[in-house]
């Protein structure tokens, strides 16, 4: 039995598939985020042409749409997950999962989380895909959503805390702010003329502090520094924000028992997880001010713009 196994007994069922799902995602966050940042997302991916890569920033219906219809080709966890955000997007608001309601449900909840154990014991053993699983994954990876959700949707999820949907809104407004996220994750986004009369008018200005951060910016990756323990902490503060909301929030240590099962199962000879640090009030503290940045940001992205 994995060790993943015996933390979650003691779970709801609920909340053992967020949790689990979340925790052993972290490692998959850390290395797109370090692609990102080291402009590694190259071939086989190619920037479109510009009228389909600025849909994207127009309205996250596209990628919604292309995950929900890509995933949902895929057995176990992918279809899952294309299963959960339509659910999500058929819905007006975040409603409370009823975690003794699994009769109901198109895909039980015990079903899914069986899934889950089977896909975490599957990595674990190293079973490759087979032949239709890997023509499934190169057909639905080199597509113009693929890499959007890549290089700019998942760092401004994750280190934004905001849709890029969102920041180009307030970009197009002239926020200098947002100017400078979007051009430190994508270049192409100059030519967008929203966002070009923006350089035009800044350039036109007496004082030229701000078109030179603007033009700084253009160069430059992402500010954030990547590391592994501090994607660990994004996720945890995550987790233990919308635990609250599924109506049942993990605590610090219980969220950190859960990463030190995931270690404990991927190999790691060690009682912790290597990746966080010893002293539990230190994990506390970091997952409490995680959990406050998660917080606001989705209480903010629920705040209709101009």
């Amino acid at each position: 039995m994995l060790k993943l196994e015996t933390w979650s007994t003691e779970q709801p069922i609920h909340i053992r598939i967020f949790a689990i799902f979340l925790s052993i995602a972290a490692n998959t966050c850390f290395e797109v985020l370090s692609d990102v940042k080291n402009n590694k997302l190259r071939e086989p991916f190619k920037i479109p042409d510009i009228s389909i890569w600025f849909k994207f920033y127009h309205s996250h219906r596209y990628l919604q749409q292309y995950l929900i219809t890509s995933f949902s080709k895929f057995d176990g966890i992918p279809s899952i997950f294309a299963y959960g955000l339509k659910q999500l997007t058929q819905k007006d608001q975040l409603q409370t999962i009823d975690k003794n309601n699994t009769q109901s449900q198109e895909i039980s909840l015990e079903d899914i989380y069986n899934i889950l154990i089977s896909y975490v014991k599957n990595e674990i053993e190293g079973t490759p895909l087979n032949d239709k699983e890997r023509e499934n994954v190169l057909e639905n990876i080199v597509t113009p959503e693929f890499l959007f959700l890549m290089k700019v949707d998942f760092p401004c999820q994750f280190l934004y805390h905001e849709s890029p949907v969102r920041i180009f809104r307030k970009a197009r407004l002239g926020d200098l702010k947002s100017l400078d996220k979007l051009l430190r994750l994508d270049k192409t986004i100059i030519r967008h003329s929203r966002i070009s009369k923006w350089f035009t008018h800044y350039n036109s200005k007496e004082d030229k502090r701000e078109i030179e951060k603007l033009s700084e910016a253009i160069p430059k990756p992402f500010p954030h520094k990547i590391s592994l323990t501090k994607e660990k902490y994004r996720i945890a503060g995550f987790i233990s924000y919308f635990t609250e909301l599924l109506g049942n929030r993990l605590s610090s240590p219980e969220i950190r028992s859960l990463f030190n099962a995931v270690a404990a199962d991927y190999g790691i000879d060690s009682l912790i997880d290597p990746d966080l640090p010893d002293s539990p009030e230190a994990f506390e503290k970091a997952v409490r001010r995680q959990r406050s940045v998660w917080k606001t940001a989705l209480a903010n992205n629920r705040t209709k713009l101009s």
